[in-house]
């Protein structure tokens, strides 16, 4: 297993909210290879907030196979990515409308076909009411995903929602015939639903399993944050994995242990500890 995280972890931000695309995906990628990361996660969501978003934009074909042609000069490449977002309010969250949400789903869908990505994961909605919901929209996206040949994703999330947990999941799949399909296990949400035995939901998804966000809290909120900054037992989520067989990377989402911090040294120097904690880990489950 190799370690991979996002680019949005060298995010900067004009006013502490809003992204500053001025600093481009290319430098923010030069960055992270510099510490020792080769291998990536995609995240469209960061490039559609505000009306510069790279993803809104009319070149947005151009960016992204600019950045495709600096990961195949660099040795980078994009195991998985993330799909637009479309179950949040979608005026609220990114100032658009539905109809511009689903071209931000489709953007996500090409854009990964140009990056070579294998897994394109995406979000339920959070209501466990609104299953039905969920299929039509992911009916949409397995369709496209498969015209494409992009592997699509279906993430856990927290609380009384359409993927709860794992049995959920499968459901899921069985409803596509697993044909191009598998989960993203996000550990951060896991560790939000006190009722699931994480490690236990692992094991059960086996192959099925096919990408990672890997993320720590205490159980209080989403907080993505590097592994033993909360209360996550890793050294069990590892033999999990293992158990599991799982065969795709040890992916980080925790933008949050790094982007907080304003000082560009200090932010770097949280980057090298992210990817030391990383190797550690992966090393620990190669060895398994």
């Amino acid at each position: 297993m190799i370690l991979s995280t996002s680019p949005n972890i060298m995010m900067r931000t004009k006013d502490g909210l809003h992204p500053d695309y001025g600093y481009s995906t290319i430098e923010q990628l030069s960055t992270l290879r510099s510490v020792g990361f080769r291998c990536f996660d995609f995240n469209f969501v960061d490039y559609v907030r505000g009306e510069d978003a790279c993803l809104r934009r009319d070149d947005w074909e151009a960016w992204l196979s600019g950045v495709a042609k600096f990961a195949e000069r660099n040795g980078i490449s994009f195991y998985q990515a993330h799909g637009h977002m479309f179950e949040v309010d979608q005026a609220r969250a990114f100032g658009i409308d539905e109809a511009e949400s689903w071209k931000m789903i489709q953007r996500s869908i090409l854009g990964a076909e140009m990056l070579g990505v294998q897994w394109l994961v995406w979000h339920a909605y959070p209501d466990s009411a609104r299953r039905d919901d969920t299929l039509r929209m992911f009916d949409r996206i397995h369709a496209m995903c498969l015209e494409h040949h992009v592997g699509m994703a279906v993430e856990n999330t927290p609380g009384d929602c359409v993927c709860r947990d794992a049995q959920a999941l499968m459901e899921i799949l069985d409803h596509y015939g697993n044909v191009n399909i598998g989960v993203c296990w996000d550990t951060g949400h896991a560790n939000l639903n006190p009722a699931i035995d994480q490690c236990g939901e692992i094991r059960r998804l086996g192959s099925r399993l096919k990408a990672l966000h890997v993320a720590d809290n205490a159980g209080r909120g989403d907080d993505h944050l590097a592994p033993y900054f909360g209360n996550i037992r890793w050294e069990n989520v590892l033999r999990a994995l293992k158990d599991a067989g799982y065969a795709g990377t040890f992916n980080f989402e925790t933008h949050n242990f790094v982007i907080r911090i304003p000082e560009e040294n200090l932010r770097l120097q949280a980057v090298l500890l992210l990817y030391q904690i990383g190797q550690k880990l992966t090393e620990e489950y190669n060895a398994m």
